[in-house]
C-alpha cells in the first residue's frame, strides 16, 4: 500500500511547492524588478495617492506627491527593519532558555524603530496639513480615523474608540 501511496505523496508535495513558489514570485518579483502595479484608481495600489481622494489641486499635488513618495520609501525601510527585529524576538523567545536581558534589548530595539516611524508620521502629517485647506484637512483626518489599521486599513480600525470620534462621519 505504501508503494502506491508514496508516488502520490511526492506528486502532491511537488505540486504544493510549485504553488507556493508561484504565489511568492507573483507577489514579490514584480516589486523587486520595478514592475509593480501603477493603477492609481483605487486605494491599496502601489502608487495610490491620497491627494487625489482629497481633491487636491494640481499645485497641491506637485507639493504633496514627491514628499509622499519619499515618506513611503522611508516608512517601508523602517517597517522592514521592525519585521526583522520581531522575527529575531520570536527566535529569542523560541529558545529553550530565553535570556531575559536579550529579550529586553530586542524589545527596546523594536520600540526605537517604532518611535522613528511615529516621528516620520507626525512630520509628514504636519507637512500635509500646511499644504491642504481646512476642508481637505478635515477629510484627511476623517479618512485616517476610518483606515487607522495597518497597511490599507483592512481589518478595520485598531482603536475601536476612534470609530465613534465626533469628526468621523
Amino acid at each position: 500500500m505504501w508503494r502506491k501511496l508514496k508516488p502520490l505523496l511526492i506528486i502532491l508535495s511537488v505540486a504544493l511547492n510549485v504553488a507556493f513558489v508561484s504565489v511568492w514570485a507573483f507577489r514579490v518579483l514584480p516589486q523587486r524588478l520595478g514592475l509593480a502595479a501603477t493603477d492609481t484608481s483605487r486605494p491599496g495600489c502601489m502608487e495610490y495617492t491620497l491627494s487625489r481622494e482629497l481633491g487636491a489641486s494640481e499645485m497641491q499635488r506637485q507639493q504633496l506627491e514627491p514628499r509622499q513618495a519619499a515618506y513611503r520609501k522611508s516608512t517601508w525601510v523602517l517597517c522592514r527593519r521592525a519585521q526583522e527585529l520581531r522575527g529575531e524576538l520570536i527566535d529569542l523567545i523560541a529558545m529553550p532558555a530565553p535570556d531575559g536581558i536579550a529579550l529586553s534589548a530586542k524589545q527596546d530595539s523594536i520600540l526605537a524603530v517604532q518611535r522613528r516611524m511615529q516621528t516620520l508620521v507626525v512630520e509628514h502629517l504636519l507637512m500635509e496639513k500646511q499644504v491642504l485647506n481646512p476642508a481637505q484637512q478635515r477629510k484627511l483626518f476623517s479618512i485616517m480615523r476610518l483606515r487607522c489599521g495597518c497597511g490599507n486599513g483592512a481589518g478595520g480600525c485598531m482603536n475601536p474608540d476612534m470609530r465613534s470620534h465626533p469628526t468621523n462621519p
